[in-house]
């Protein structure tokens, strides 16, 4: 058998080699001051001096969104879990598991909803200001 040879592949090698060549470096540089973010969740900028808490200025910030994210999940799985429901039949075992997804999910919510009470009265339990 007659085995055609590929010719495009070492073209393609040598582009991509080109092209990676061709790459401008990025030289970085320490900045002071504040940077505005990129993509902000609010009208605010992050501080560079104080770098640990620029994560958590911007979480604290995108609170309120991943909560909602989290809602809706909540609600897929409820319905998910009622799908699961109405579709058991007389399967015990798949009707347990919708039940079972269904009050997890509900859980998980109630978890959510006062995990931010419990970390504050915890903190104010611990730590003294």
């Amino acid at each position: 058998m007659y085995r055609q040879k590929n010719t495009k592949t070492p073209w393609a090698i040598a582009l991509c080699a080109t092209l990676l060549t061709w790459v401008s470096t990025v030289s970085a540089q320490q900045t002071n001051g504040s940077v505005g973010l990129i993509q902000p969740l609010d009208d605010s900028t992050a501080s560079l001096a104080s770098s640990p808490t620029i994560f958590i200025d911007y979480f604290n910030m995108s609170r309120f969104w991943l909560f909602r994210v989290a809602v809706g999940f909540t609600v897929l799985w409820i319905l998910i879990g009622g799908v699961m429901f109405m579709t058991s039949g007389n399967n015990q075992s798949r009707r347990s598991a919708a039940i079972s997804r269904i009050i997890w999910s509900v859980v998980g919510l109630l978890i959510l909803l006062f995990s931010g009470v419990i970390l504050r009265t915890l903190n104010s339990l611990f730590f003294i200001r």
